[in-house]
This record gives C-alpha cells, sequence and structure tokens, in this order.
C-alpha cells in the first residue's frame, strides 16, 4: 500500500511540473514570435518615408503608412483580426495594444533622446521607429500570468545629405 501511495504522490508530482514545463515552454515560443514580429514590424514601419520632404533633404517618416505596415505584419503573422483581437487557434487572449512612435527630422534635434519601457532601453540619435507591443496576459495555468509586452527599435543610420546636394 505504500508503495501505490508513493507512486501516485510521484505521479502527481510529475503531472504538476511537466504542465509547468509544457506552459513554459509554449509561452517562451510565443514571445519568441512576438520579439520577431515586432522587429519587423518597425523595419517595415521605417520603410515608408514621406517623400516631399525627403525630395527637400529631410528625413520624414510617412507614419500614417508605416504604421498600416507595421500593423499588418503584425495581424498576419500572429494570427490576429482587424482589431487587433485573436483570431480562434490563437495563443494570446486579449486585444493587443500597438504603438508606434516615430523619431524622425520633425522631432530629432542635435540632443539625444533616450526612450525607456521596462527593461528595454535606447538612445535615439537618428530616425528611429519604435514599436510597443502589449499583448495581454500569458496562459499559464498553474501560476499567475505574466504581461507579454515588447518593445523593439528601427533606426536608420549614416549621414544626412547635406542640402548642398540638392542644389546641384
Amino acid at each position: 500500500m505504500l508503495v501505490f501511495i508513493l507512486g501516485l504522490a510521484v505521479t502527481i508530482v510529475s503531472s504538476f511540473g511537466l504542465v509547468m514545463q509544457q506552459d513554459h515552454h509554449i509561452h517562451q515560443t510565443q514571445y519568441q514570435n512576438l520579439k520577431f514580429y515586432s522587429e519587423e514590424a518597425s523595419a517595415a514601419a521605417a520603410q515608408y518615408l514621406d517623400l516631399e520632404e525627403f525630395s527637400e533633404g529631410n528625413f520624414v517618416f510617412n507614419q500614417e503608412e508605416g504604421r498600416k505596415a507595421g500593423e499588418s505584419i503584425i495581424r498576419e503573422n500572429l494570427n490576429l483580426n482587424e482589431d487587433l483581437e485573436p483570431e480562434e487557434g490563437s495563443y494570446f487572449e486579449d486585444t493587443f495594444e500597438v504603438e508606434f512612435l516615430f523619431y524622425d527630422d520633425t522631432n530629432l534635434d542635435e540632443e539625444a533622446i533616450i526612450y525607456s519601457s521596462g527593461k528595454f532601453h535606447v538612445v535615439i540619435t537618428e530616425p528611429t521607429v519604435v514599436v510597443r507591443i502589449n499583448a495581454g496576459d500569458s496562459r499559464h495555468r498553474l501560476i499567475e500570468p505574466i504581461k507579454i509586452m515588447q518593445v523593439s527599435a528601427h533606426s536608420w543610420e549614416g549621414e544626412q545629405i547635406p542640402s548642398s546636394f540638392w542644389d546641384n
């Protein structure tokens, strides 16, 4: 009888351990996906420039088109609908909150901007797009859910084209 009780106890403890390990593995995988697509969204948003401003030598993002491109990448790859709500079969349960911050010649000056969000810190000196995603709570079954947030930035680095270049 003692062997049976000990065997049952080990089975129950092992089951809890396996469930926690599986939840952690799925959470880590989905967090890595969120990180990757957050970086892709910031890179996509940074590709859209205001061509009129650029023709005048200014580096200014087309924020509307950049936001559309970034949100499209997030929606398509993380299984979300148009309102950024998870579709059936998605790991995520809460509506996503997505924020795009554009730093370009309209709001950058000679001083660096320090952007901080949680553990993410970046010094912005060049035209940059920052994407902040709040995906809500994790889906852990045996422990308290963890807030899932990801921040990424994509910068254009290099020398600015001198305004005298456009005069030639």
